[in-house]
């Protein structure tokens, strides 16, 4: 027979054997006995049972309260939910019932008339599918909550069939009892399995195309887990006024609040970090921190951080040394000497010099003359993360101071006696 997705066969037993149900001499006349039959409220059974001694006769009896009560001899039954069935003159009389209720649920006797033989069978009767649930609930916690599958039916253990449990179609817990408790810690990447129960009958008799042996319910799981944060992307450098751009990913059950932390202070509170003229001071640690709360009120967090490196213009400064004033004035014959300081860079500089061309940060003039009087300048660059140059320029103004000049003018003819007069004046 076939129920649903599931095939079953009805094994009869055709063998003169005595089987552990039968009683009797060596030689049995049973050709076929009764085997333990499931049937479903509402459908019809068949209880077989034959012998090879055509001039003897069977009866057949139901166990009530302990004792067995004859409920047929031959082909008639005292019983009208009985009928008796088959070809008698071969020997056939099979115990047939219609409309099969749970009353009718209990052990049932073919004997032959001669009283030397008989043969027993059950009759199940299932009159619901089985009853199924999930402790705590479908609700679970990653590797925290146990969940308790139950699935039970209403039938006794030793009822021909087996419980069981399913988990996407495959199977996970099989059991002859007829209440299969399943137990399981869950992982996230359970999240949505689906579990359902079925009994599935043997030796049963069925109405055609009926599928009571199904659970009611399917449970799908909803495995909750705390946040798996990823900061995306790997540029964690920008230069000084430019905007910067950063996201997270989270992965979280149930759905988390996201937030972006700068030194503990909370600076965005969601999955995307947006900084728009940035400065300097604005580097440094930035934590992408994801918290979701459980079905049982406990919470779950995770988090991702990296660190901003702003970069910036070197800044410079200069010093004056020598015998020269703190402002750059220096009287001829003396030495000065300026350094190019730079104060502050990021990334550090990767050249500095005066445009004198000496090649380095110090500017030195000894023995300064009128000539060297006038503005220098130095300059300094970096090389930023994406391969521009930070450059800056500062300048220095030498004033070289020096005495007047004596100028002697010298007169000829009609004007000598002035110029022996001027002479004699010192001009």
């Amino acid at each position: 027979m076939v129920f649903g997705r599931f095939s079953f066969e009805i094994d009869f037993f055709s063998s003169a054997i005595p089987s552990p149900g039968t009683r009797g001499h060596s030689q049995s006349l049973f050709v076929e006995i009764p085997v333990d039959t499931l049937a479903y409220t509402g459908c019809s059974a068949q209880l077989n049972c034959s012998i090879s001694e055509i001039n003897a006769t069977i009866s057949w009896s139901v166990r009530v309260d302990g004792h067995y009560q004859q409920i047929s001899l031959g082909k008639e039954t005292y019983d009208p939910r009985y009928d008796i069935t088959g070809d008698h003159l071969q020997g056939e009389f099979h115990l047939y019932m219609e409309d099969v209720q749970k009353s009718m649920e209990s052990s049932y006797e073919c004997g032959v008339t001669n009283g030397k033989d008989s043969a027993t069978a059950e009759l199940f009767v299932l009159d619901s599918g089985p009853t199924c649930c999930v402790r705590p609930g479908t609700n679970v916690i990653e590797n925290a909550d146990t969940a308790i599958f139950n699935c039970s039916i209403d039938l006794p253990d030793d009822t021909p069939g087996e419980v069981v449990w399913m988990k996407n179609d495959h199977e996970v817990a099989r059991t002859k009892n007829k209440t299969n408790i399943y137990t399981k810690i869950f992982d996230r990447n359970e999240k949505g399995d689906m579990y359902t129960c079925f009994f599935e009958p043997q030796d049963a008799s069925f109405c055609h195309g009926l599928q009571p042996f199904y659970c009611g319910e399917n449970f799908t799981m909803n495995v909750q887990y705390p946040p798996a944060v990823n900061i995306m992307g790997s540029n964690n450098a920008v230069i000084e006024g430019d905007s910067y751009t950063r996201s997270c990913s989270v992965d979280a059950n149930p759905m988390a609040h996201v937030q972006w932390t700068h030194w503990s202070i909370t600076v965005e509170n969601s999955a995307v970090l947006s900084l728009n003229n940035v400065r300097r001071d604005q580097s440094g640690i930035y934590t992408c921190q994801a918290t979701n709360t459980f079905w049982d009120g406990s919470s779950g967090n995770g988090t991702d951080n990296f660190e901003l490196d702003v970069q910036y213009h070197p800044e410079l400064e200069t010093e004056i040394s020598g015998s020269a004033s703190d402002t750059g004035q220096v009287i001829t014959g003396n030495d000065i000497k300026v350094e190019c300081k730079v104060t502050d860079s990021n990334p550090d500089v990767d050249t500095i010099r005066w445009n004198d061309a000496s090649g380095n940060n110090w500017l030195i003039f000894e023995a300064a003359s009128r000539e060297d009087h006038g503005r220098y300048t130095c300059d300094a660059s970096n090389t930023f993360w994406n391969g521009t140059i930070g450059s800056t320029s500062i300048d220095v103004f030498v004033d070289v101071q020096y005495p007047l000049r004596n100028t002697i003018t010298c007169f000829a003819g009609r004007n000598s006696r002035h110029a022996k007069e001027n002479k004699k004046l010192g001009n």
